[in-house]
């Protein structure tokens, strides 16, 4: 994270003039990435690659910043009606049930999921109900939609939900 390294604030909560909290994801690979972006403004971070990769190293970044200011960030898709963890770096899809990913997501490092469907990310057609449907079933944190949403309807959707805690939904067709 480049710009950290150089001491430049990648945030100023009175410019933005924002009254939720600012959740910031990417390029967080250990826990001093973890508390430098939690010192520069953001009340929460977001993590994907570091739950695939050590738990032990997830687990010191929830332990100082505390698992509240932490989000699992999990990039989802539907393949042959199986729910697949999709890897971005390595493009590839794995299913969810036959990976460690379950276990590591419903650990007590987070505060919420979000989980984010790939296929509709930047789309207009709507979250797809399958992604969401299946990760209430397997999960146990709340969820926070990701990925489809252009229409108000499509957000109220899910936020009629007792297990959606949020929704995600500026983004691309918004």
């Amino acid at each position: 994270m480049p710009m950290m390294r150089t001491g430049i604030s990648i945030f100023d909560n009175t410019d933005l003039n924002i009254n939720t909290p600012l959740m910031y994801g990417g390029g967080i690979l250990n826990q001093d990435h973890a508390v430098n972006v939690i010192r520069q403004g953001a009340e929460r971070i977001s993590v994907d690659q570091v739950i695939s990769s050590d738990i032990d190293n997830l687990l010191q970044i929830s332990s100082a910043i505390g698992s509240q200011a932490v989000v699992a960030a999990l990039p989802l898709k539907i393949i042959n009606d199986q729910l697949c963890h999709y890897d971005y770096i390595h493009d590839e899809s794995i299913n969810l049930l036959s990976s460690s990913i379950v276990d590591k997501v419903n650990a007590d490092c987070f505060s919420e999921l979000m989980i984010i469907d790939v296929v509709g990310e930047g789309g207009c057609q709507g979250f797809n109900m399958s992604i969401f449907s299946n990760s209430c079933q397997i999960f146990n944190h709340p969820l926070l939609p990701f990925g489809g949403f252009s229409t108000a309807n499509h957000i109220n959707n899910y936020l009629s939900n007792d297990s959606v805690s949020g929704t995600r939904s500026l983004g691309t067709s918004l």
